[in-house]
């Protein structure tokens, strides 16, 4: 439940000049990190692998899909890092 009351914080904010890119990024890692922490009980590992799909989503978008941005990745593991912090 905590997790879910920082992501609604995040959708507040997301209107002070935030990529709405980033934004989706962001919300990404989180749900990510809280679904695999649900299921594992282990925050690190969700944590890790909303980081790794960040990762994965990048290097996807090296081969032409898009245009490859550490800032993706880093709003990815930023909002891994909530869902890590808050469950």
């Amino acid at each position: 439940m905590r997790a879910i009351n920082a992501i609604v914080i995040v959708l507040a904010l997301s209107g002070c000049n935030i990529k709405p890119d980033k934004v989706g990024h962001f919300i990404s890692g989180a749900f990510i990190s809280v679904i695999v922490t649900s299921a594992t009980g282990k925050p690190g590992q969700g944590l890790a692998v909303a980081c790794a799909a960040g990762a994965a989503k990048e290097l996807y978008d090296s081969f032409g899909a898009g245009q490859v941005e550490f800032a993706d990745f880093a709003a990815t593991c930023s909002g891994g890092g909530v869902g890590f912090a808050f469950d």
